[in-house]
């Protein structure tokens, strides 16, 4: 984390299933505040729960340079709570309106013609981890191009 405060270039970074608790998220929260070089942080697949929500939105209510956080199978979009909202409204909506425009443009090629707020009421509906395998669904069943994976 001390190279990270110190590091000017990285703008990447996957820590995806490295057991990370909620106690590393306050740890790498830190960091977040003070590095203003990484704009992509995936975290899926680690114990951050609830308390790492309220770290990991702390630090990105300040100033921060992240515009993509990946949070899956990490129990923070199954949480309650102003700070796990905070996360889902800024990282996670965006993220899947995002994916429903473009499902929704790769399906219109094949005149398939389904409606943006359904597109977006479908994969919020089937969240964490699931719309994903569903959006994986949709395009083998329509042979869509692989763009829309995150």
């Amino acid at each position: 984390s001390l190279a990270l405060k110190e590091n000017h270039t990285l703008t990447t970074l996957s820590l995806a299933s490295n057991g990370i608790s909620y106690l590393g998220a306050g740890y790498w929260a830190t960091t977040l505040k003070e590095n203003r070089t990484l704009t992509t942080l995936n975290l899926a697949s680690n114990y951050l729960r609830y308390w790492g929500a309220d770290y990991l939105a702390a630090a990105l209510k300040e100033k921060h340079s992240v515009i993509a956080l990946n949070l899956e199978c990490t129990g923070i979009y199954e949480s309650a709570g102003a700070s796990a909202e905070y996360l889902k409204e800024h990282f996670l909506l965006p993220l899947i309106k995002k994916a429903a425009n473009t499902l929704q443009h790769s399906l219109a090629k094949k005149n398939v013609l389904i409606p943006i707020e359904v597109m977006e009421l479908m994969l919020k509906n089937n969240l964490p981890g699931i719309w994903s395998e569903k959006i994986k669904l949709l395009k083998n069943l329509c042979q869509i191009s692989p763009s829309v994976e995150r």
